[in-house]
């Protein structure tokens, strides 16, 4: 059976996010430690799961990052603000450091489909 993303990364994921801010430094200690998380979570499923799990796990583990990042573009007035989010550059630094380190990890899938549009919807 697959791993339940709710629980293994919403609260890490949630606890994490609630205290980033859009300020420097980048990458900020928040998007540090979920990349850090995020890669020990690959490294130990990699061995245990088939690949097609894998990729359900991370898509789920993306989707949970993508929905606390969000909350907090709205917190902070950078939500569909009538620009791209990503544009704002520590924003766009604090993402492109997460999906630049974790993109390339086995398995994960396409980290585009999910992130491409990131706090415009």
């Amino acid at each position: 059976a697959v791993v339940s993303t709710q629980s293994t990364g919403g609260d890490v994921y949630r606890s994490q996010l609630d205290t980033w801010q859009p300020r420097p430094p980048t990458p900020s200690a928040p998007i540090t430690v979920l990349t850090r998380q995020t890669i020990k979570l690959h490294e130990a499923l990699v061995s245990v799961l088939q690949p097609d799990e894998i990729q359900t796990v991370f898509k789920g583990v993306f989707c949970l990052f993508r929905k606390y990042f969000e909350e907090q573009l709205t917190k902070h007035g950078l939500m569909n603000c009538g620009s791209n989010p990503k544009r704002h550059g520590i924003v766009g630094a604090e993402l492109s450091h997460y999906i630049d380190n974790v993109s390339f990890l086995e398995f994960v899938g396409d980290t585009d489909d999910i992130f491409h549009d990131i706090g415009t919807r």
